[in-house]
């Protein structure tokens, strides 16, 4: 492998009528996360919002979707358990992940060192760019990915990442993080 750690291995999620609104989702209070503080472990749904300051471009997580949704979160994680071994999957860390706009070059916070990713809705409404590098460096190289509703990918979020924008809509991912590596997830896929 050649360090930069993203992969696409699954193109047959689908999530059954009724488990989740999106709409109704998307309505749920927002709360602003600034990178580096301390993360609340939520015992209600809310979208916790990080804004790219100058812009009107933000990332938000949806954290414990089993708190209003637990039909779809038990659904994910059988999802996911089905295409691991040795990985076990809690439902009530299943995670919805939106981006409007474009998200500067990052590492993940939060312990997360690796996430699957699921395409829900607009998936393909921006590009990924992933590194080989553990540092925020503005003259960074990378590889492009562009990801699809239904489709299931595996990032290193322990190294460098971002979003860049080509429309102005919102897109929606099931995200799970891990403290697993890329590599130990790649070796127990099924």
């Amino acid at each position: 492998m050649n360090g930069y750690d993203f992969l696409e291995f699954d193109d047959s999620f689908y999530m059954p009528d009724g488990l989740l609104d999106l709409d109704e989702l998307n309505s749920l209070p927002v709360r602003m996360h600034y990178y580096g503080d301390g993360m609340e472990d939520p015992n209600e749904l809310y979208w916790t919002q990080y804004y790219v300051p100058g812009t009107h471009d933000y990332i938000s997580f949806a954290r414990r979707l089993i708190i209003g949704y637990p039909e779809a979160a038990m659904y994910v994680a059988r999802y996911m358990q089905s295409l691991f071994t040795g990985v076990k999957f809690r439902p009530e860390l299943v995670t919805v992940l939106k981006t409007k706009g474009s998200i500067p070059p990052h590492i993940d916070e939060s312990n997360r060192i690796s996430t699957i990713n699921i395409g829900i809705r607009n998936s393909d409404c921006a590009i990924t760019r992933y590194s080989n590098i553990s540092n925020i460096d503005p003259n960074w190289t990378y590889k492009e990915a562009v990801c699809k509703d239904g489709h299931t990918y595996l990032l290193n979020t322990s190294k460098t990442h971002s979003v860049i924008s080509m429309q102005r809509e919102e897109r929606f991912l099931f995200s799970y993080g891990l403290q697993y590596t890329y590599y130990q997830l790649v070796k127990m896929r099924n």
